[in-house]
């Protein structure tokens, strides 16, 4: 350098270089974070072409801001007009800034850190992030971002709540062994979206966040078990599955819940061929852990520390009477002159070998196709013949008899416990008998019982419907009659002497 005189001096001056941006990243190279647990950014230095500064200890002194990229605001909003996002949520930087997404930006000072390039960021909601940092004051100069950070934080797990379910009579007072038993109030799971501190994460629930699918929990409901806490012969329970679904409820609130039913799912205590005498139900049920794992293959835990997800279970479901029941019909006789009812007749085990009439059943049911008159599968045969006709040895007697008041019925129910199918009186001379068969098959099966006595008390169950083998199918045949008298009431006996 050359003085005024033009000599040549010399002199000295720095030059400072700054980095074009700063770029944040994760310590963990991860962007998928759990809300509730710390994690780390590390700041560093580019260059105008992106080449990262190996030299570059950033002051300190930061400026940090956060979008929220999903769910947005409107989509929060949407879910829930009274809600404030900024409320629901907490992001801390550095331990100490609180950074609200969607607002104004933030001073970070962590000039006094001994790693100032690295920053911890505390975030307690579900939902993903963008952060934008500045360098404030390096060398006197702000230094920009070179870009947003993405990541998302998702939820530690899901806590459940249970309401108090309760079975309902399938038959007026009681339900029968054997008979699919309905429910009252259907077993309902409230889960709540949990971070790793336990706290809830409102925004988790809103649609199209919300990981859970009613398709897949209904496939898992499948595996539901039911266990009876009465010790007795018919206390094993099965399900009934064709009508079984999962109902969602409690879609509203930006509150990190919703909650699911077990809809439909009937049950059945397994009849054996030992008789129990009445019993209340005592159920236990439990829905397995992997009916509610949703599609981050996140699950139900009392608390974050739990190291497995856990089943639902519910004890101690009652509502019901359960009794062990049979269908009892015997063959009858009267005049050809009168009118002749056959009767069926419910009953249950009372114990000591005993059977009692069960007055209470007005919901049993059989239909023609169960009951064969004659062999024939129709009530109404004076519509649609041919009508009854009786027989005398096995033999075709010419008579004929209907069922009274039976026009356009293809069914007889059970009143007061009795199944009455009125035969019409065939009239003076016409005599002779028909047989009556009942088969249970596919009607009442619950109602089957050992007319054989060839039961040996081991339960088979080939077709799988909850009802030993052993149980007949068929009642025994019954015969009504016409032409057989009782006698008359007021006939005197005289005794020689």
């Amino acid at each position: 350098v050359n003085d005024a005189n033009g000599n040549l001096t010399s002199a000295n001056a720095v030059v400072g270089f700054v980095p074009s941006a700063i770029s944040a990243s994760w310590v963990d190279g991860d962007p998928n974070n759990t809300a509730g647990i710390s994690e780390q950014v590390v700041i560093a230095g580019q260059c105008a072409d992106g080449t990262v500064l190996q030299n570059y200890v950033p002051s300190g002194d930061y400026q940090v801001s956060a979008l929220r990229l999903a769910p947005t605001d409107a989509e929060i909003t949407a879910a829930n007009s009274s809600v404030t996002p900024n409320n629901l949520e907490q992001l801390t930087i550095a331990n100490t800034t609180t950074v609200n997404p969607n607002g104004s930006s933030e001073q970070v000072n962590v000039t006094g850190s001994a790693s100032p390039q690295i920053l911890n960021v505390d975030y307690d909601e579900a939902a993903t992030l963008q952060l934008n940092f500045e360098d404030n004051n390096y060398l006197g100069q702000k230094i920009p971002s070179a870009g947003g950070l993405t990541g998302s934080f998702g939820i530690s797990h899901y806590t459940a709540m249970n309401n108090t379910p309760a079975l309902t009579d399938s038959c007026g007072a009681f339900s029968y062994i054997g008979q699919d038993v309905l429910w009252a109030t259907n077993p309902e799971v409230t889960l709540t979206a949990k971070n790793a501190i336990d706290g809830v994460t409102e925004f988790a629930d809103i649609d199209g966040y919300w990981q859970h699918s009613t398709v897949s929990m209904e496939t898992e409901f499948l595996g539901n078990t039911y266990t009876e806490n009465t010790s007795n012969a018919n206390n094993s329970v099965m399900t009934e599955n064709s009508l079984t679904t999962a109902q969602e409820t409690n879609l509203l609130g930006v509150d990190g819940q919703r909650s699911y039913q077990v809809s439909g799912q009937r049950i059945r205590y397994i009849k054996t061929s030992t008789p129990d005498v009445p019993f209340d139900a005592n159920l236990d049920l439990e829905i397995p852990a992997a009916a509610f794992v949703d599609a981050n293959g996140i699950g139900i835990k009392t608390n974050a520390s739990d190291p497995t997800y856990l089943p639902v279970e519910f004890l101690g479901i009652t509502g019901s009477e359960l009794r062990y029941g049979r269908l009892k019909a015997e063959s009858t006789y009267g005049s050809e002159l009168e009118d002749l009812p056959w009767r069926a007749q419910l009953e249950v085990f009372s114990g000591g070998g005993e059977w009692q009439y069960n007055a209470d059943d007005n919901c049993s049911v059989l239909t023609q196709d169960a009951v064969t008159i004659d062999g024939i599968n129709e009530f109404d045969v004076n519509n649609n013949p041919p009508r009854y006709t009786l027989e005398i040895g096995g033999k075709n007697s010419g008579a004929e008899t209907s069922l009274f008041g039976f026009d356009g019925i293809s069914q007889v129910d059970a009143i007061a416990g009795i199944f009455t199918l009125p035969f019409v009186a065939p009239g003076d001379q016409n005599i002779g008998s028909l047989d009556i068969e009942v088969d249970l098959t596919s009607q009442a099966p619950y109602l089957r019982w050992d007319w054989n006595d060839d039961a040996d008390g081991t339960f088979v169950d080939a077709d799988g419907d909850g009802i030993d083998d052993s149980l007949d199918l068929n009642l025994p045949v019954t015969t009504i009659t016409f032409g057989r008298f009782r006698g008359n009431d007021r006939i005197i006996y005289k005794r020689e002497r």
